[in-house]
């Protein structure tokens, strides 16, 4: 099976895996929005964005050497996958300790301290099953990860449910997180020993060098969730937990959809790296073509939020969330810069210039924390949504430009072309309220793809690469 194969197979499988958790994960988030309200579930929300700010720190950018390093030394797989789960786990704890001691010297109440240090626990958990992963992602055995993940899905919607009928609080709703991550997290283990025998080690010259080409990911990293979930938390102190109820809806709801360019890079990014060592010229087309993909893919998802957006929330969440309509709306813009932002991303970690990803990502908090702060007073969480998409446009396009100086340059033309052909598909928007908004998607889809195939931007190997068959070429 060829290696272009394997990576539609993989993606496939991770979709139709994605897929699944995704419904799942709907009915979840209908039940807890229904029975907490906007309050309630800002606390909530507000719980669990704190702690992942720590994820980063069990991290470090570990995961994503040791993807490289072992995609690249596929005999020292067993190796460098123990030792970085024994490292991960000790980064895990100190993970913890630093979670509580500074929520601890934060102004909050002792309810929302006490809901954050039963929280930590799951900074190990999820440590450790994301370092498992690595190893189902290089051998591009995806299915593993959808199996375990999807055992995390249902097993949440089970308690989930069990948590509504018995009328539970907050505390209950956490032990059900942690719960259903321990048996993804088990389920990965039993799986992982069809390929490598794990076992926990210490080898300091080893982690010298992984944690010193780490750090400036790790660095990265934590500047991404910065930026991705700092709003949150300068919502929760300037405006209260019901407009982080509000905004956190809405954002659950795109963050579901920005997934499937993670499943996807989570195949190519090996591809990438293995391509910069072995074939530098294949690697150029597999970035073009890459991104030409993505980035239809987040103009269709954009289409979709902003034409569904009222359907959406107000069937999911309830009246109670109608305030989020508006959030989604403006976060739904989001989907084509991220998605390619996703791409230039891994790009560069692929060509070892991981540090100016540093660099951009440090830069882009900062200016999302000015946005925010302009924004938020006036526009509370209508204005966190705007500073994300407008935030994100600046970052994509300033990197965008640095990547094609190093001979990475994509085609404008194609991403023009990508981008009309979405703009045009919006004027479905201007049809009367009474069309069904399901009707209002497909028009806006079967334009999408007509202006692309007149413009001739999809062409037959493009269908028959996404279809799986091979092109007979003309002679």
């Amino acid at each position: 099976m060829s290696t272009a194969i394997k990576v539609v197979r993989n993606t496939v499988i991770q979709s139709i895996g994605r897929a699944l958790m995704m419904g799942m994960s709907l009915i979840s988030m209908a039940l807890i929005t229904r029975y907490l309200g906007p309050l309630e579930y800002g606390l909530y929300s507000f719980v669990l964005v704190f702690i992942a700010f720590f994820h980063t720190v069990t991290d470090l950018g570990l995961k994503v050497i040791a993807t490289r390093e072992i995609s690249q030394d596929r005999d020292s797989s067993g190796n460098l996958l123990s030792q970085t789960i024994t490292l991960r786990l000790l980064l895990s704890f100190f993970s913890i300790f630093l979670a509580c001691l500074i929520i601890n010297c934060m102004n909050y109440p002792l309810t929302t301290k006490f809901l954050v240090y039963v929280s930590s626990i799951i900074l190990i958990i999820e440590a450790l099953k994301s370092t498992l992963d690595i190893i189902f992602e290089v051998s591009l055995r995806m299915e593993y990860v959808a199996v375990s993940n999807l055992l995390i899905s249902l097993s949440f919607l089970i308690l989930a449910c069990l948590f509504v009928y018995k009328r539970g609080t907050l505390l209950d709703l956490i032990v059900v997180s942690l719960v259903s991550n321990l048996i993804g997290l088990l389920t990965a283990y039993f799986f992982s020993k069809k390929f490598v025998k794990i076992k926990f080690s210490i080898d300091y010259r080893l982690w010298k060098k992984m944690i010193k080409e780490a750090i400036p990911l790790g660095i990265a990293f934590l500047m991404i969730s910065l930026y991705w979930r700092i709003d949150v938390i300068m919502l929760s102190l300037m405006k209260g937990d019901q407009a982080v109820g509000f905004y956190n809806v809405s954002y659950k709801f795109i963050e579901m959809g920005t997934l499937l360019s993670g499943m996807i890079m989570v195949s190519v990014f090996p591809v990438l790296s293995e391509r910069f060592k072995l074939d530098p010229a294949q690697l150029k087309i597999i970035y073009q073509r890459s991104l030409k993909y993505l980035l239809m893919m987040g103009i269709f998802l954009a289409l979709f939020f902003v034409i569904l957006a009222d359907k959406i929330i107000l069937y999911v969440s309830g009246e109670e969330f109608k305030n989020s309509i508006l959030s989604m709306q403006i976060l739904g813009f989001i989907y084509p810069v991220y998605y390619i932002g996703a791409l230039i991303g891994y790009m560069l970690i692929a060509i070892g210039k991981q540090w100016i990803n540093t660099i951009f990502n440090t830069l882009a908090v900062l200016f999302n924390i000015v946005l925010n702060l302009i924004l938020i007073p006036g526009y509370s969480f209508y204005g966190s949504s705007l500073a994300t998409v407008i935030t994100e446009v600046v970052q994509v396009t300033a990197a965008l430009i640095v990547l094609s100086s190093f001979k990475y340059t994509p085609s404008f033309k194609s991403i023009t072309r990508s981008l009309f052909a979405g703009a045009l598909s919006l004027l479905v928007l201007i049809l009367p309220a009474e069309v069904n908004s399901i009707i209002k998607v497909i028009l806006a889809l079967i334009i999408f793809l007509s202006t692309l195939f007149l413009m001739k931007e999809l062409s037959k190997e493009d269908l028959s690469l996404l279809l799986n068959k091979p092109v007979i070429q003309e002679r």
